[in-house]
Formats: C-alpha cells, structure tokens, sequence
C-alpha cells in the first residue's frame, strides 16, 4: 500500500460555528496539506488493513500564547463515507466535548445547532453498511490531535481500517481552532 502524498498545497473549506463571540479569534487557520496523487488509494484488507497517511504544512502555526484550550490549533484527520454538495460544508464541530470545553473558556456566545457538530449531525451518521454511526471514522483520535509544528507533521500516521466498513471514503483535515473550525478535503477517495 502507499501512503497518501504530502506536499501538494489544496484549497481549504472554512466551516464557521453557528454563535461566535464578539471577539473571535480571526487570525487565519492553518490547514494540513493532503496529497493531491495518486487520487485513488485502495486498502485491500486482505494484503494489509493499515492506511498510511502523510501530509505535511503550508507553514507552521506554533502557540506563542498561552492556549484558549490545550489541543487548541491542532489537526485532526477523519475518513467520511460522503462528499458536500456544492454549498455544504462539514459540521463545524467534531463532539459536544469541543463545543463545552470552547464554552467554557468564552468563545461561544450560544451553543451551535447538533446539525453543526459531526456525532449529532443526522447527514453524517449512516455509512457504507447502512448502519448508524458508520460513516466517520477519525483517522486520528482527538487526544492525539497533533501540533501543527513540522516535528509533528514528519512523522506519518497509521490508521487500521478494519472496523471500517468497504466502500469510497473522502479524507478530511480537520483544524481545530474555535471559534472557527477548518475542514480542508482531499481531492479524491
């Protein structure tokens, strides 16, 4: 199996949360890099379940304050079972957690809808399979989510895809940086 390439530079989707703060943070987000080739990559289980997934950074985006929250300006990675429609875009929101712990520290002015956070939103539930729950798989768990400094962008990650059911999944980087998110989608399934 190869792994996804890295530096190909990709146009990136901002997902803005429903209820900002007055005093949102509106310094640009740094989204992943996702190769942009091959823009296929197939996973046969049978040979190796494992996808191998490198990308790398437009440019670093180190915390030089003191962070709202401690995975503040981190990426995350996640395989989709769906693509957006023209208009659409992911829910802004990974969990209730996100959204709390932002609340928490004043970011939020008012809760965002459940059709903006990604466990709750009913659009992103029903997978390949059917089945409730099974169409996002976080490729990257969000208590790894990952700096976004070149030491961490280096090292590849691995994702076992035996729980996920077959079928065409997109790649999504996810910036995590409330108030507002950013969703950068790799070209390709």
């Amino acid at each position: 199996m190869r792994p996804i390439g890295t530096a190909a530079l990709v146009l990136a989707l901002a997902a803005t949360g429903s209820g900002r703060a007055e005093a949102s943070n509106s310094k640009p987000r740094t989204p992943p890099t996702l190769g942009s080739s091959p823009c296929l990559v197939e996973v046969d289980r049978s040979v190796d379940p494992v996808l191998t997934l490198a990308y790398g950074l437009p440019l670093e985006d180190p915390q030089a304050d003191p962070p709202l929250l401690p995975d503040n300006r981190t990426h995350q990675f996640f395989l989709a079972c769906r693509d957006v429609l023209p208009d659409e875009t992911p829910p802004s929101w990974i969990d209730e957690d996100d959204v709390a712990r932002a609340d928490m520290v004043g970011v939020l002015d008012m809760a965002p809808d459940p059709s903006d956070v990604l466990t709750t939103a009913p659009d992103w539930q029903t997978g390949h399979d059917g089945g409730d729950g099974t169409c996002v798989f976080a490729v990257l768990d969000k208590s790894m989510r990952r700096r976004i400094v070149c030491d961490e962008a280096a090292a590849p990650i691995t994702f076992d895809t035996q729980g996920v059911p077959p079928g065409a999944y997109v790649l999504w980087g996810y910036t995590f940086e409330p108030d507002i998110n950013l969703w950068t989608r790799r070209l390709g399934v």
